[in-house]
């Protein structure tokens, strides 16, 4: 589904970042990583599994709100 954005399609797509990464070659990975503006796919790949973590997203809440 086009701009699903469940746990499933989320951990799919993690996935699949993941395995893309380990098949670039180190130019094809800082070539990746300028387009991103300098965020490594690595980086993408952890966000996305934080996203699915309640406890993350409670602790990155909390930390937006400054609430204790």
């Amino acid at each position: 589904m086009l701009g699903a954005h469940d746990d499933d399609s989320l951990s799919s797509l993690a996935g699949r970042l993941a395995r893309l990464n380990k098949q670039l070659t180190p130019e094809e990975e800082r070539r990746l990583t300028k387009k991103m503006d300098g965020t490594p796919l690595t980086q993408i790949v952890h966000d996305l599994l934080q996203a699915m973590d309640p406890d993350a997203v409670e602790a990155a809440a909390r930390a937006r709100s400054r609430v204790l």
